[in-house]
């Protein structure tokens, strides 16, 4: 911790595919992040979790609002919800250090659309929470989370954005 501490600059790397740091964290999950971590000599993270991977990086000032510049251009919000890897409380942090519920990049999917789609409950419970519109819609496929859910065979999940 002590190298990105005192090098803040450190926390908009990006890997060869165009993610950040906190991007690769968010996706990729524990091990990938803490490997990640370790090759730029971030001591202190060789012991945490991958939801505390995310909570540290935001407590050191990781910038939840920097777009990927990977294939699917996204913030680490989508890419958690597409990766399913971090708990509740890490999530609710990072929708929080996002400040809008809603933004959408430009392939057209919301956050809660992502959720919805691969049925991320904890995700979809904090995006609802944090005032997530459930009647936006995907531009070009003119969904509803609701819609991305029960096509992706998320009964319950669809009823519950309806």
């Amino acid at each position: 911790m002590a190298a990105l501490s005192g090098a803040p600059a450190a926390y908009k790397l990006r890997n060869p595919s165009g993610e950040s740091l906190f991007q690769f964290c968010a996706y990729r999950g524990h091990a990938k992040c803490v490997a990640a971590l370790r090759r730029r000599a971030a001591l202190g993270f060789h012991e945490a979790g991958r939801d505390e991977v995310v909570l540290r990086l935001l407590e050191r000032g990781a910038d939840a609002s920097v777009w990927s510049r990977a294939f699917v251009i996204n913030l680490p919000v989508h890419a958690a919800c597409a990766g399913r890897r971090i708990g509740k409380e890490a999530f609710a942090r990072l929708v929080s250090a996002t400040g809008d519920p809603d933004i959408t990049p430009k392939h057209g999917y919301t956050a809660l659309m992502e959720a919805a789609m691969v049925c991320f409950v904890p995700a979809v419970e904090v995006l609802l929470a944090a005032g997530a519109d459930i009647s936006l819609r995907h531009p070009e496929k003119d969904m509803t989370a609701a819609e991305f859910a029960g096509e992706n065979g998320h009964t319950a999940l669809a009823e519950r954005l309806r």
